[in-house]
């Protein structure tokens, strides 16, 4: 049985969080600031 595709992509993007320095950590949480609510729900951790 496969993983689900977006239980797959919480792994991967907690494992980049986990590695990720804060400077790296900084953008990205204002990228994801910028996004539109009804799309970051996708990335919901």
């Amino acid at each position: 049985m496969t993983p689900e595709p977006s239980r797959q992509i919480r792994d991967e993007v907690r494992q980049m969080l986990a590695q990720a320095r804060p400077d790296q950590l900084q953008r990205l949480l204002a990228a994801i600031a910028r996004v539109p609510v009804k799309e970051a729900q996708h990335y919901d951790a």
